[in-house]
């Protein structure tokens, strides 16, 4: 992932919420990780007014190698849209 991304630290349950920088749009994101095999909540599902454009909810009730790959293949989509618009750092 790119180095300005924040994290949730939850008390409990099986979910992150990730802030991207804001040149990451989470439907462009959502859209270039399902076609990895990747699902993910993007950010506009939680807002009417897209205050959460760049923002994304992973759910995960397990660890294992599979999702490990796709968490490093997500953070490398996230780089890369991120790279393509820097001005909206």
């Amino acid at each position: 992932f790119p180095e300005n991304i924040r994290v949730s630290h939850p008390k409990g349950g099986f979910m992150l919420w990730l802030q991207l920088p804001k040149s990451v749009d989470s439907l462009v994101l959502y859209k270039q990780a399902l076609r990895a095999g990747i699902t993910l909540s993007p950010g506009y599902l939680f807002s009417p007014s897209q205050r959460f454009k760049n923002f994304i909810r992973l759910n995960a009730g397990t660890w294992n190698e599979e999702i490990a790959r796709a968490i490093i293949r997500l953070g490398d989509l996230t780089k890369v849209i991120a790279n393509k618009n820097p001005a909206k750092r």
